[in-house]
């Protein structure tokens, strides 16, 4: 604001010199002026034209506009007025133009002015119209250095840069870039992009590590100087913004520098990309294959093509010497020129026709004094800003007094042009084709564009980085020295002959993997943070007290308990303040506190410094001088776990606290990125693998030729249940012996009498083996099967030599000398058979 101030207070100051002490001709007309109007047809309606001439934009503005006007007054014959275009050169000077500017609204007291064409020009012109109550509308001012709702009486009728930074920052993110380069140029037209760009680029998480700005009239030596510097860094995506004057002679040094190769990505705003259809082609062949561009898309009408046609007829018939080349090229420039002529025109007839109203506003000596203002500046800003119509660069629309554009194209250069890939809109986003009935969400990725030939003619994406040829490692402090027995954890030594420090471990593993996941090249190297004896150099709370810690290798840092393998009694840590148990936990670390703050008495807390220490008081236990079980942090029980998962184990609920982390200074975007990339670690098979290199596979824990402790289930421990299943085997043994002694106890008094020792025990033997003809399941089976007693004598012995069983039922006798049985019915008990030498029992009745 500061600058504007004093540029405006200085061309004060000069336009008030030239008035006083000199009395300079205005600009020479480029053309005669155009005859006066028949009196009885259309009023004449003052319009200026301030153009560089002689500039690729100005001269072909200037046949757009000189094109629009006879188009549109073939297409209304019947207009009541008739645009008188009064041109002006300005040369491309701030001066020419406002002086050009003063000379039309004082000594023509024109109704509106095309142009100017630069932004630097157009804030002067814009400050002096508005006083004057002018409509100012230029067609190629895009640069945001300026807004029309400072300057009301400005009409944009372009689209403004800053619109494109929403394309080229999803267009940076589709492809995955996270640092871009600004190549810019370092004047009214591409420094005031750059803060727009960076907010847009970091909204999508990219960063910009450097700023590449290069003067108008930079020397080759300095470009050369600039490109070496983007050369050792490690970003390969340039982002160039720039006139194409300037342009032509980057993509020629950059190309002499061999960054115009393959991993190079270079990418060109609107500005650039809408004049490429005007650059040699040589200069495109030689040294931008594979640039990438976003421009406003304009539509391919047929009327398009033959106006194409018109338009270059009548640029080589006012321009000879360009017959034949590239410079006779219509580009979108041209098009928003030929569109805001025709809205003037509209404009003016929604006026009507109009006098000379311009109201003197004093009678000084001065130029500036002599400015009057004008009373159809209102009305025709009014109309113009209301104008609507199907212009040749698509639909015209001014809002809030700037075109408004809706759809961006991205474009590869490939051969002599520029070749579309795909489109940008704010609703869309990334697409392959334009659909605006479409329901699709945003789209931020690659998918939506076509294939892309990239510099060096390769078709794989760069990456966007390379590791850096100069620049200073990132040091990373280690923590130490590394308590015993937790080495797996993290452990360091000095190479003697290099005196590099070499770090391993678990967290250096997770660290190392994470870093090679990052998008861009990431130079590290560690160093100890201890002294010469080997002890921590300093406090960590000074050490930590100016960074931010927000990268965890682990989701958060978690308490549990171990406690022994096979007999986790133990499963909450209320149940050991309940009980009074001791617990162990790592000496120095913050789980005292936790414990203190859980409610256990510090009396009941034993601090220990190793995993050995762990095992040792775990095995005498708390009666003993130990500890139930040990509260730690998972990564540290996982060291423990690993040397002792035969005997031990980790169970009970898991207590998050604040985390482990790698810890990195405030605001340092390495944050954010490594926090991402640990992320994908830990969801990824590798996390797994770096797991079991350190802290072993415990499901597969050795058990086979292990020795176990005194925790191993042997004899003694199933006592109990064998005295039980003993004594009750014993018990149904004694029942079931002196219920067969009993039942059988005739047949053993018989088999008592017996001589010989072996057939008493044979004789026992089958007695034993006898089937028992009472019980239910033979009874039951004799029921269902009559024949049994047809044909074998149930009441037979088994034994020929021996009585039968006291349990078998006769039921057939002989009387003593008959031949014949005698049937026999029992009554009361069963009888008992006997012998054939013993009479029958008394018992027993014959049947008649």
């Amino acid at each position: 604001m500061r600058d504007s101030t004093l540029r405006h207070l200085l061309f004060t100051l000069l336009l008030l010199f030239s008035s006083v002490f000199s009395a300079p001709p205005p600009p020479p007309l480029l053309h005669a002026p155009p005859p006066p109007l028949p009196a009885a047809g259309p009023a004449a309606f003052k319009v200026g034209l301030v153009l560089g001439m002689n500039s690729p934009v100005g001269m072909m503005s200037r046949i757009s506009v000189n094109m629009a006007l006879s188009d549109f007054y073939a297409a209304h014959p019947n207009s009541s007025t008739r645009v008188l275009l009064l041109p002006r050169d300005s040369a491309g000077d701030v001066i020419s133009s406002a002086s050009a500017a003063l000379d039309l609204m004082i000594n023509h007291e024109v109704h509106a002015i095309l142009g100017p064409q630069r932004s630097v020009e157009a804030s002067f012109v814009a400050d002096l119209a508005t006083k004057a109550q002018v409509p100012v509308v230029s067609s190629s001012v895009t640069s945001p250095l300026f807004a029309p709702s400072q300057t009301p009486y400005f009409i944009r009728a372009a689209p403004i840069d800053t619109v494109q930074v929403g394309a080229l920052a999803a267009l940076v993110k589709a492809f995955g870039w996270r640092r871009v380069v600004p190549v810019y140029e370092e004047s009214d037209y591409g420094t005031p992009l750059v803060p727009f760009l960076i907010d847009a680029l970091d909204a999508v998480g990219v960063q910009v590590p450097y700023r590449c700005a290069l003067p108008t009239y930079a020397s080759d030596d300095r470009i050369s100087a600039e490109l070496y510097k983007l050369e050792t860094q490690q970003t390969r995506v340039f982002l160039v913004h720039m006139t194409s004057t300037l342009a032509r002679r980057l993509f020629a040094r950059a190309e002499n520098a061999g960054m115009m190769a393959e991993g190079y990505v270079w990418i060109a705003t609107e500005g650039l990309t809408c004049l490429l259809p005007s650059f040699e082609p040589a200069v495109v062949l030689d040294t931008m294959q594979g640039v990438l561009g976003v421009r406003p898309f304009v539509p391919r009408p047929e009327a398009l093509h033959d106006f194409r046609r018109r338009w270059r007829r009548e640029f080589w018939k006012e321009n000879p010497n360009y017959i034949g080349t590239d410079a006779a090229e219509l580009t979108n420039f041209g098009l928003w020129a030929y569109d805001a002529a025709w809205a003037v025109a509209m404009a003016a007839e929604s006026v009507g026709p109009v006098g000379p109203e311009f109201v003197a506003s004093g009678n000084g000596s001065t130029d500036l004094s002599r400015l009057g203002i004008s009373r159809t500046g209102p009305k025709l800003l009014e109309a113009i800003s209301r104008t609507e119509f199907d212009g040749l660069a698509g639909k015209f629309r001014l809002v809030n007094g700037e075109l408004n554009v809706s759809a961006y194209e991205i474009v590869n250069v490939i051969g002599e042009k520029g070749k579309r890939i795909g489109f940008w809109t704010a609703r869309y986003g990334l697409t392959r084709r334009l659909n605006w009935s479409s329901e699709n969400p945003y789209s931020a990725t690659r998918d939506g564009l076509g294939p892309v030939i990239w510099p060096g003619d390769s078709t794989s994406v760069p990456k966007g980085w390379e590791t850096p040829t100069s620049g200073r490692k990132l040091q990373i402090l280690v923590p130490g020295p590394v308590a015993p027995g937790f080495h797996s954890f993290l452990s360091m030594e000095k190479d003697p002959v290099s005196n590099e420090t070499k770090a391993s471990g678990y967290v250096i593993d997770v660290f190392e993997a994470a870093v090679r996941q990052l998008p861009y090249a990431l130079p590290f190297e560690y160093v100890p943070y201890e002294n010469a004896e080997g002890k921590i150099a300093g406090d960590y709370n000074a050490l930590v007290q100016e960074v931010s810690n927000q990268s965890s290798y682990t989701a958060s840092l978690t308490s549990m308990l171990t406690v022994r393998r096979f007999k986790p009694t133990v499963t909450d840590y209320k149940e050991l303040i309940d009980k009074g148990e001791y617990v162990g936990y790592l000496k120095d670390s913050f789980v005292k506190g936790v414990l203190l703050k859980w409610g256990f008495h510090e009396s009941k807390l034993r601090p220990y410094k190793s995993p050995q220490q762990y095992a040792d008081a775990l095995a005498k236990g708390s009666k003993n001088g130990g500890v139930t079980a040990i509260v730690d942090e998972i990564p540290y029980l996982r060291v423990f776990l690993k040397d002792h998962c035969d005997n031990y184990t980790m169970a009970g609920q898991t207590y998050k606290t604040g985390g482990f982390g790698f810890v990195f200074r405030k605001g340092s975007p390495l944050v954010s990125d490594l926090s991402m990339a640990i992320l994908n670690i830990t969801e990824s098979d590798e996390m797994m693998e770096i797991e079991r290199q350190w802290f072993g596979d415990q499901s597969n824990c050795p058990k086979e030729g292990s020795t176990l402790s005194s925790n191993s289930l042997d004899f003694t421990s199933f006592w109990g249940l064998f005295l039980i299943t003993g004594l009750a085997s014993i018990a149904l043994c004694l029942c079931y012996l002196v219920s067969f002694c009993y039942r059988n106890r005739h047949a053993l008094k018989t088999i008592a009498s017996q001589n010989s020792l072996r057939c008493r025990l044979r004789s026992i033997v089958r007695l034993f083996d006898e089937k028992d003809l009472s019980s239910h399941t033979f009874k039951k089976a004799a029921l269902e099967d009559g024949s049994t007693r047809g044909n074998r004598d149930p009441g037979a012995s088994p034994y020929p030599n021996y009585p039968q069983s006291p349990m078998s039922i006769s039921n057939h006798t002989y009387e003593e000398g008959a031949s014949t049985p005698v049937q026999l019915e029992t009554v009361g008990t069963t009888p008992v058979s006997q012998s054939p030498e013993r009479p029958p029992r008394e018992s027993a009745e014959a049947r008649g």
